[in-house]
């Protein structure tokens, strides 16, 4: 499978994690060197925060 397409799967994976966890279908995967070196999800809805964009662990 095409690298650029594994990370747009996670991506998506990600969001609709969090769709079913209650949030909203966003997340984010950073990628460096074809490595994921960070995943997260939109939490703005879960925690009732506006600054909890994309927490990056």
């Amino acid at each position: 499978m095409d690298k650029p397409l594994i990370y747009i799967k996670e991506a998506i994976s990600l969001a609709a994690e969090n769709v079913r966890n209650g949030g909203d279908p966003f997340s984010a995967v950073i990628v460096k060197n074809y490595e994921i070196i960070a995943r997260a999800g939109n939490t703005v809805t879960l925690t009732n925060d506006p600054t909890a964009l994309f927490p990056v662990a």
